[in-house]
């Protein structure tokens, strides 16, 4: 339970390892990022390594993660990207333009299109440029003008990798947590983070997500 500044305000207390017990895994599980979103608990699992560049909010609004703003360059037709400054991975690289671009590449590989690949369909993949190292320009095939809000919807299929990223690497995300551990059907652990962006953030020291085969094991766990 949370402890109490002595003027009366519940202060987060620091430390611990959030043990979560979840269901739907299986020995075929991956950590690879743009794999994520393909059940609950892969995406519980991503949650902790990568982010994406918005998401939406409790309330169902769209939150800025790793994009501080997107906006129309001129028409719907061709966007900007612009990238929250002083964000690194877990390996200590500088997140920036290239990483995007990479990543909406790899979504969008017409020989292998990926699960965010139908969201980002009008994107005009072989236009996207970087401007600046905290900037990107996505032209589109086709006036786009919820561009931003699709992004948010389809969150879950778009964390964002580092440049060059493959399956054979370790996890290298942005997010709260960095791997530690990883049994797929089994268990998957995940530390601190302590270069995360979100001052004073995460509060804990670990999160350890279990693999069980059906609620009542859960519960019983």
């Amino acid at each position: 339970s949370p402890s109490t500044s002595p003027g009366g305000n519940a202060a987060p207390k620091k430390g611990g390892n959030l043990r979560v017990g979840l269901t739907g895994g299986g020995s075929s599980d991956t950590l690879n990022p743009f794999l994520g979103g393909i059940s609950a608990i892969g995406t519980a699992r991503a949650q902790q390594l990568y982010q994406p560049l918005v998401q939406l909010a409790n309330n169902a609004q769209l939150q800025y993660v790793l994009a501080e703003a997107i906006v129309p360059n001129g028409s719907t037709s061709n966007w900007h990207i612009k990238l929250r400054k002083g964000v690194t991975f877990h390996n200590g690289k500088p997140f920036g333009a290239n990483d995007v671009i990479y990543t909406l590449r790899t979504i969008l590989n017409p020989k292998k299109p990926l699960g965010g690949a139908l969201v980002l369909s009008p994107i005009d993949v072989n236009g996207l440029k970087k401007v600046d190292d905290l900037t990107v320009e996505v032209p589109m095939k086709t006036p786009f003008g919820s561009f931003p809000a699709q992004l948010a919807a389809f969150w879950y299929f778009l964390y964002i990798a580092p440049d060059g990223w493959t399956d054979k690497d370790a996890p290298n995300g942005t997010g709260p947590f960095k791997y530690k551990s990883f049994t797929p059907g089994e268990r998957s652990v995940f530390v601190r983070n302590t270069n995360y962006w979100k001052a004073g953030l995460p509060h804990l020291d670990a999160v350890t997500i279990i693999d069980f085969q059906d609620p009542t094991a859960v519960q019983n766990a």
